[in-house]
């Protein structure tokens, strides 16, 4: 694929390289270590991830996947960089070509050593790619009961003033197996400052704490958009506050799964 590289922090320094290439788009996955070196040539998405097997980075695969996508339409090239090019970008890239191909966590793996042999993702970036890959085994999410995700914004500086604001980069985080239909009726304190998108094959809801700010409110509604585009959800949803949910979305709280066993 000629639109997508990854390397390492000394690639992301050499401007007149990423100028030749043809470069227009940098998702910077190290920016707690790296900066963003060329804000005025490039666009930037900056994600601060630790090279560590508690990170968390499926969070932030479907801004990924968005920020490359959108790149890519307009005829742009990304290079996805961490300081080594070795684990935090190359996992990006894998989960990436994963939802594109519609391939397996190996295959994708494959692709991106033939292009870098170094890579090798830590054992937690794995783990969150197999479980990624056992939750698309259809290529997509296949919705049967209600299915739920915690919408979270991002701290810090995520992008170089080209629209990418906090509510534009929602972490999506699910889908939830610790969620029953007490959590919604009797919110606790730190879910009253959250927001939820519940979805079922015909029907998506985002529900929103009494407490939760309005960027968060916008980020759920558009992280909605997201799991449309990548995940061929319903195409159509309806926004409700705590205390005043509609039947609809009860009907969807009935259909969530019994909690597991230790949940």
């Amino acid at each position: 694929m000629d639109f997508l590289y990854i390397g390492g922090a000394a690639a992301a320094k050499d401007r007149d390289n990423l100028k030749q290439v043809g470069i227009t788009h940098v998702i910077n996955c190290a920016a707690n270590i790296a900066p963003a070196f060329f804000p005025d040539d490039f666009q930037y998405y900056n994600i601060r991830l630790r090279d560590h097997s508690s990170q968390d980075v499926a969070r932030y695969f479907y801004n990924v996947f968005d920020f490359i996508e959108r790149a890519r339409k307009r005829g742009g090239k990304v290079f996805v960089h961490c300081v080594k090019g070795i684990s935090r970008s190359p996992t990006m890239a894998i989960a990436y070509l994963m939802w594109l191909k519609r391939v397996d966590l190996y295959q994708a793996l494959d692709i991106v050593r033939q292009a870098r042999p170094a890579v090798d993702p830590n054992a937690g970036f794995i783990f969150q790619l197999t479980e990624w890959e056992h939750l698309h085994a259809e290529g997509r999410i296949k919705l049967h009961n209600t299915t739920v995700f915690r919408i979270d914004i991002p701290g810090g500086s995520i992008g170089n003033g080209n629209g990418a604001r906090a509510a534009e980069r929602p972490l999506v985080i699910g889908p939830l197996s610790n969620i029953s239909d007490a959590s919604f009726s009797q919110p606790s304190e730190d879910m009253a400052k959250s927001c939820y998108v519940l979805c079922s094959p015909d029907y998506m809801c985002v529900w929103c704490g009494t407490n939760a700010s309005e960027v968060h409110v916008e980020a759920a509604q558009y992280a909605t958009t997201l799991l449309q585009a990548y995940e061929s959800f319903p195409d159509k949803y309806e926004l409700v506050t705590s205390g005043q949910e509609t039947a609809a979305f009860w009907s969807l709280v009935e259909a969530l799964p019994p909690l597991k066993s230790g949940a």
